[in-house]
């Protein structure tokens, strides 16, 4: 009877350990369900396929003091010239922007880029002129939603459709997300 007692808090243990290790990792910090927390700083869905680009390539800088009618933003993009896949660029424009510009919720004045073998998918709802970009015609929908901002982070999503400036090739962008160290 007493090696008995003795084995119960053993398989109480051995019970605890099975049962924590068989629960699914659905945590937004990496796991199974991988995101842009952590192991990734963007991660989309385009058309049927995704398309990560890994969080030591992306950053997130505020950008002031502008020549000319090019306004203040606050950038969130690929800023590693040696990652040459796929690239989100995510931009949030401001008359005399500062971090505190950068807050929680959707932005309202933004352009959002997605570029791929030499073609760049746009869309842009801002009422600043970009200097270097032609943006479409129409106005498709798009969100760009700040979820965590930290004096060195921010984290959030976005979705929108794309088009090529200039011509009619269109992509849609689902359940975006981004997290990035800023500069």
């Amino acid at each position: 009877m007493r090696n008995h007692i003795a084995s119960i808090p053993l398989s109480i243990c051995l019970l605890m350990l099975v049962v924590a290790c068989s629960k699914e990792d659905n945590s937004p910090s990496g796991g199974s369900g991988g995101g842009a927390s952590g192991e990734y700083g963007f991660s989309a869905m385009i058309d049927t396929a995704t398309f990560r680009v890994p969080s030591e390539y992306v950053k997130a800088r505020l950008v002031t003091g502008n020549a000319g009618n090019v306004p203040d933003y606050f950038e969130i993009g690929v800023m590693d010239s040696t990652w040459t896949e796929e690239r989100y660029t995510l931009w949030q424009f401001g008359e005399n922007m500062t971090m505190a510009d950068v807050q929680l919720g959707q932005v309202e004045d933004f352009l959002m880029a997605f570029e791929i073998s030499g073609n760049t998918w746009i869309h842009e709802r801002n009422d600043f002129v970009a200097p270097g970009y032609q943006f479409p015609d129409d106005e498709p929908t798009g969100e760009f939603i700040f979820t965590e901002v930290s004096a060195t982070r921010v984290k959030g999503t976005f979705e929108f459709v794309g088009q090529m400036p200039g011509g009619t090739s269109k992509v849609h962008i689902v359940e975006g997300t981004f997290e990035a160290e800023i500069e």
